[in-house]
This record gives C-alpha cells, sequence and structure tokens, in this order.
C-alpha cells in the first residue's frame, strides 16, 4: 500500500496492526512472511510447500485445519500475510486465533514487518 503526498507517492514501511479486543488486523505495506512451520490451537501453519516429512520424531498427525503458503515468489520475499489471512477465512479461523499465529510468526522472526499489538 502506498500514500500520495504532494503528487508523488511514498512507500509505507511493513506494519501489521493486532486489535486483541476488536479481532482486527490491518497492515501496510507488502507484509512477507519467511519460511516457517507452527502448530498451536488445532491450526498448523507453513511457508513451505510441500510440508515436511514425517519422522518417528515427528510424525504427521491427522490434520483438520492447514495452511501451506509458497515462499518461491520470482521476487524471493516470501509468502504474503493477505495469503494467509485468505486461508484463514477460508478455515474460518477466529480471530482471536489469528492474532495468535501471527504474534507467533513474529516471535519467530519470520513475520517481515513491525508488530503493534493493541
Amino acid at each position: 500500500m502506498s500514500r500520495r503526498s504532494r503528487g508523488r507517492w511514498l512507500k509505507l514501511p511493513a506494519q501489521v496492526m493486532c486489535n486483541v479486543r476488536t479481532g482486527a488486523i490491518t497492515f501496510t505495506g507488502d507484509v512477507r512472511i519467511s519460511p516457517v512451520a507452527l502448530t498451536m490451537d488445532g491450526v498448523s501453519v507453513t511457508t513451505t510447500v510441500p510440508p515436511p516429512v514425517p519422522t518417528p520424531a515427528d510424525p504427521l498427525v491427522s490434520q483438520t485445519k492447514w495452511i501451506g503458503l509458497t515462499t518461491e515468489t520470482a521476487d524471493g520475499g516470501g509468502a504474503k500475510l493477505q495469503e494467509l489471512l485468505d486461508a484463514f477465512k477460508l478455515l474460518n479461523i477466529p480471530a482471536k486465533d489469528q492474532i495468535k499465529v501471527i504474534q507467533q510468526i513474529h516471535k519467530q522472526g519470520c513475520l517481515q514487518a513491525k508488530l503493534v499489538m493493541e
């Protein structure tokens, strides 16, 4: 997203704002997600497609809500946050759980944006 100022377009820095009370998630810029895999509250997210191969130490568990995003983009920038939010919508993931997943991705250093919690 960009904002026009005095006839020029300014690129806004990548930032994600989450309002825990209302469940609102807003973001600016082209927010990307670096390669990551996580499971939280019955939701599994991986930005590595295909998903990791199960091993005896890490077996494949039956998953009812799985989100796979590709990080193989032409610019090498990673998956887009918008793709993750679209997948959440398709799977009917509650906003509070979406915010938890975004927070965890940020904690792992894989959210390529500043995270602001309100």
